[in-house]
C-alpha cells in the first residue's frame, strides 16, 4: 500500500520515528566519509608554519604572513597601510615572496593579498591532502553532497505527504511542524569541517605540542623576541588574539577590522555567524528563520 495513501496518524507514526533514524543515521555517515580518520605521525606533523596556518584556512594563512613580515621588518604598516620596507629574507617562502610582491605592486588589502597568494596556497592544500589532513575532490562531493540528497530525499517524502493532505483537506499542522524540524536538520548537515578527521586531530596536537610558543607570544616581553616564523606558526595556530604585541598595535585592526553595522541581528565577520564560531548553519547561508540556533558543531 502506498504511504501516501495511510491516514494522517498511521503515517506520522511511521514517518516521525524514520525521520529521527534517517537524521543520526545521515550524520553518522557523513562521519564516515569525512576520512582518513587515523590520528597522524610524528612525520605528518613536521610542518613550516604556513602548513600549519593552511589548516585554518587562506585567511589565516595570509594573516600569518603579514605579521611574520611585519614583525621580521620586511614590510610596514603605517597610516593604514602596509608597505615594503626591505627586502625578503635570504629563505623566505614561496607564500611570504607572493605577499611581499603584492604590497610591493600597491595592493595591501587582504583581499588582493589573498587573490595574489592563491596559487601558493593551493600548494600548501595540496601538501595537506597528501597527509590526508583535506578531502580529496571526490571525497568532498561525497561528503558535502550526498547526506544532504538522502536527507532531503527523506524530507520530500514528508512533503508530498502533506500536499496530499491539502488537496484531501485534511488536517497537516503536525507533519508541517515535523517537517520544519527537518529543515534544521538539513541545515545542520550543511555544516562542513573543511579539514578531515586526521586533519581535525592534527590541528589538536600541534597545537598541545606548541602550547609554550602560545604562551611566549600572549606575553609582551617574549613576544617581541620571537623570530618571524615562530610568529607566524603562533598566528596560524593560535589567532590575532594570542599575539600581544598586536593588542595595542595598529596593524590589529587592519587584520581583525570591525564588523560592518547594519540593521538587523547578527550577520557577524570572521567567526561571528549567529550559528556558529566560524560557520553558518549552511554552506552558503545563515539558519533562517524557524531554526533558531541549528546545532552547535559540525562533524
Amino acid at each position: 500500500m502506498d504511504p501516501l495513501d495511510w491516514n494522517g496518524p498511521q503515517f506520522l507514526t511511521l514517518y516521525g520515528p524514520f525521520l529521527f533514524l534517517s537524521f543520526v543515521g545521515t550524520v553518522f555517515w557523513k562521519k564516515w566519509l569525512n576520512q582518513p580518520g587515523n590520528a597522524p605521525t610524528v612525520v605528518e606533523l613536521d610542518m613550516d608554519p604556513y602548513q600549519v596556518a593552511a589548516l585554518q584556512g587562506e585567511d589565516a594563512t595570509v594573516k600569518a604572513a603579514v605579521v611574520a613580515l611585519v614583525h621580521g621588518g620586511a614590510l610596514r604598516f603605517e597610516d593604514a597601510e602596509l608597505s615594503v620596507a626591505n627586502a625578503l629574507p635570504t629563505g623566505a617562502s614561496g607564500f611570504e615572496r607572493a605577499v611581499h610582491a603584492t604590497v610591493a605592486a600597491g595592493q595591501g588589502s587582504l583581499e588582493a593579498l589573498r587573490a595574489a597568494a592563491r596559487t601558493e596556497f593551493s600548494r600548501l592544500e595540496e601538501s595537506l591532502r597528501k597527509r590526508g589532513f583535506l578531502r580529496t575532490s571526490e571525497q568532498d562531493t561525497w561528503y558535502t553532497q550526498y547526506p544532504q540528497w538522502f536527507f532531503g530525499a527523506v524530507l520530500g517524502i514528508g512533503a508530498m505527504k502533506v500536499l496530499v493532505g491539502l488537496i484531501r483537506q485534511k488536517p497537516v499542522e503536525l507533519l508541517v511542524m515535523l517537517l520544519l524540524l527537518g529543515v534544521c536538520g538539513l541545515f545542520f548537515l550543511s555544516r562542513h569541517h573543511r579539514l578531515t578527521v586526521r586533519g581535525q586531530k592534527a590541528l589538536a596536537m600541534l597545537r598541545e605540542r606548541h602550547e609554550s610558543l602560545r604562551l611566549t607570544a600572549s606575553s609582551g616581553g617574549s613576544a617581541e623576541t620571537m623570530r618571524p616564523r615562530d610568529m607566524a606558526l603562533a598566528m596560524g595556530l593560535f589567532g590575532v588574539g594570542a599575539i600581544a604585541l598586536l593588542d595595542i598595535h595598529p596593524l590589529r585592526d587592519y587584520l581583525m577590522p570591525p564588523a560592518p553595522s547594519g540593521g538587523g541581528g547578527g550577520s557577524g565577520g570572521d567567526g561571528g555567524s549567529s550559528c556558529g564560531s566560524s560557520s553558518s548553519c549552511g554552506s552558503s547561508s545563515s539558519c533562517g528563520g524557524g531554526c533558531g540556533g541549528c546545532g552547535g558543531g559540525g562533524d
